[in-house]
Order: C-alpha cells, then sequence, then structure tokens
C-alpha cells in the first residue's frame, strides 16, 4: 500500500505544477475582459463560443510555454480519466456562465428599452453564481488559487454595482484584473523556470 500512496502523492504533487504557470489564470482573466467587450455587440453569444475553446488554447499555451520547462509526466488511468471527467466539468461551467451572461445582459437591455424600471440588484446574482462556479471549480481542480479570482470578481462585481457602473464595464474589469494578476504569476514562473534552450 505504502508504493502506491506515494506514487499517489507524487501524481497529485505533479498535477498541481499544472497551473503554477499562471497561464490558466491568464486564459479565464482574458475571456472576461474580452466577454465585457462582447456583451456590448450585437453578438454577445460570441463569448459562449470563445468559452468552449478556452481549454483548447490553455493547451496550446502550455504546450508553448510550460512543458520546454517542466518537462512532460503521462499520469496514470485513474488521474488522466479524472482529468478527462474535470476537463468537461470545466467547459461545461464556462458554458453555463457564458449564457447566464447573455441571459441577464438582455434581460436588463430589453428593461432599458422599453423604458422599465431594471431590478435593483442588477447584475449582482451573476456575480455571485460566477463566484460560485469559480469556487467548485478551485476544489474540484484542486487549484486554490482561483479563490483569488472568485474574491476579485466578486468584489468588482459588488463595487461595479454600487458604483452604478454599466455591467459589461465591471466584468471587463474583473477581466482585466484577473489578467493582471496571471500576467505576473507567468512573469516570475518564467522567471524562474527559464527555457533549457535559451542555454
Amino acid at each position: 500500500m505504502k508504493p502506491t500512496s506515494s506514487f499517489q502523492e507524487i501524481e497529485r504533487a505533479d498535477y498541481r505544477t499544472t497551473f503554477a504557470d499562471g497561464l490558466a489564470d491568464i486564459c479565464l482573466g482574458g475571456w472576461l475582459l474580452a466577454y465585457g467587450f462582447l456583451m456590448e455587440t450585437p453578438a454577445p453569444w460570441i463569448g459562449a463560443v470563445l468559452a468552449g475553446l478556452l481549454i483548447p488554447i490553455w493547451r496550446h499555451l502550455r504546450e508553448r510555454f510550460a512543458i520546454p520547462r517542466l518537462g512532460f509526466v503521462c499520469f496514470g488511468v485513474q488521474r488522466r480519466q479524472l482529468q478527462k471527467n474535470r476537463s468537461f466539468a470545466l467547459r461545461c461551467a464556462f458554458v453555463i456562465v457564458a449564457l447566464l451572461s447573455v441571459a441577464a445582459l438582455l434581460l436588463i437591455r430589453n428593461r432599458v428599452e422599453q423604458q422599465l424600471p431594471t431590478p435593483g440588484w442588477g447584475a449582482l446574482p451573476l456575480g455571485v453564481v460566477v463566484a460560485v462556479i469559480i469556487t467548485t471549480l478551485a476544489f474540484l481542480f484542486d487549484f486554490k488559487r482561483l479563490l483569488i479570482h472568485a474574491i476579485l470578481i466578486l468584489s468588482v462585481f459588488f463595487c461595479g454595482h454600487f458604483a452604478e457602473v454599466y455591467p459589461p464595464h465591471y466584468i471587463s474589469i474583473a477581466g482585466a484584473t484577473s489578467l493582471l494578476f496571471g500576467v505576473v504569476v507567468f512573469m516570475r514562473f518564467l522567471h524562474d523556470y527559464p527555457n533549457p534552450t535559451d542555454d
């Protein structure tokens, strides 16, 4: 039992380094930033399409920047199946968030066009839902740094709501904040793990 347990711990430790490069943070922040702009266009549904492309984009970035520096580990069958299930859950979560965002924006737009009073809560429920989903993903993927993004997004939604900022604007602000955080982590990763081919 000890060798198996030890191997599982090694697998888990190596799996955690999957998110050490900050690329997942950059993808999340970049998507939110772009989605905030897209929500002001006639085709906000494009944000949902982008959500489905996030994982392929993230994988490509890892192959370009992380794998040459850290190497590649082939996990066991159980870990690979777990990653596959988590990947599917992640895609579903992003698409759900995107669709909820589109629905919330269309509701607000419709009420504005009909000169009806907009709900007093504005887009706050959407911010709470996004924060809850991101928090769930943080524990599901053993990626605790996502909790920082959940707090950032929730804080921006609350501040934007009470400052009476148009929802797409503070969604972009939340994305820009997460993107900046991811860039800082990524730059530190590049510093700590130089590319061997550059030597």
